[in-house]
């Protein structure tokens, strides 16, 4: 059938918590929507048909179930979704009711601001909780310390603001970035690098949605503070200073990609972003500081400057 908003859902090893995030889907106040889903490889059983028995809600299931990854098990359900606003999802939160109605209102808001051909994405805030959905905190940017109005390009190079379960964005924005190219970081990481570039990025002050922390998400959240300095450190060197080149590495198939529209500012910063591993010492800390490539808080950037 056809849908005013697709929602896109890759599964792995999620079924102890999909049917409290389907049932939510079913909750949903705006009715004109419909999930498209992509087992990557579950041992757990993954998705089946029996999890759709009670009806209420439009679904299709992609019959591939090899494990790709979180980028290319979203590449594949971007290619099979035609509704003209596509959000995205987690397999393991809970969205309150009223969480595609709200920002379906947002980005058709945006459209008639900025016309329906340009890249449009919106977010929002959103309320993290344990494992039992018992609240940690009202605000996602409260707990991580993060500013969520810093969109610019220079800002979002190294750490990303949106996060992709609570991103809807319209055709255009999904037809520029087509396929995601390998070396992508994180699909909502590189939306927002294209939003910022080519379109206009909105956000919505209010939590839409639980935000579940077990223990075995991709990345997660954690209190902004020094316990969580502590939890970094003890991934140690090695992984922190992996992490900050990936986010080069990113910057470079994002260049490679998207080379010949970029403004001639936006062109020279990332090319001497992804210069960083070739250059030296004095170098590399010139390129941060020039550009103003900076996270959301002095300690952060200071551990960039030091790992760099």
């Amino acid at each position: 059938m056809s849908a005013r908003v697709d929602i896109l859902l890759p599964v792995y090893n999620g079924r102890k918590y999909l049917p409290e995030q389907l049932a939510s889907f079913k909750n949903q106040t705006e009715k004109s929507i419909r999930l498209i889903l992509r087992d990557d490889g579950s041992g757990d059983g993954g998705i089946d048909e029996s999890l759709f028995r009670d009806g209420g809600l439009a679904y299709r299931i992609l019959p591939e179930r090899d494990h790709r990854g979180v980028v290319a098990s979203y590449n594949a359900l971007l290619a099979a979704s035609d509704a003209p606003y596509v959000m995205f999802s987690d397999q393991d939160d809970v969205w309150n009711s009223d969480k595609v109605s709200k920002s379906l209102e947002r980005l058709m808001a945006m459209e008639a601001e900025y016309g329906s051909d340009t890249p449009l994405l919106c977010f929002s805030d959103l309320a993290v909780v344990d494992e039992k959905l018992k609240l940690k905190s009202p605000s996602y940017f409260d707990y991580q310390k993060i500013d969520p109005l810093r969109n610019r390009l220079n800002q979002l190079l190294l750490q990303n603001t949106g996060c992709g379960c609570t991103m809807i964005f319209n055709q255009a924005m999904k037809q520029l970035v087509g396929i995601m190219p390998e070396g992508t970081v994180m699909h909502d990481h590189f939306f927002m690098l294209t939003a910022a570039c080519f379109g206009k990025i909105s956000f919505i002050d209010e939590a839409l949605m639980l935000y579940r922390q077990h223990g075995r998400n991709v990345y997660g959240a954690s209190r902004y503070g020094w316990k969580y300095f502590f939890r970094r450190g003890g991934q140690g060197w090695h992984s922190i200073r992996k992490r900050f080149y990936q986010n080069v590495e990113q910057g470079r198939v994002f260049l490679d990609k998207y080379s010949s529209l970029l403004n001639t500012a936006d062109r020279r910063m990332l090319e001497d972003f992804v210069s960083l591993p070739g250059s030296g010492f004095i170098t590399r800390r010139k390129i941060l500081l020039k550009h103003r490539i900076f996270k959301a808080t002095f300690l952060r950037n200071l551990g960039s400057m030091l790992i760099v």
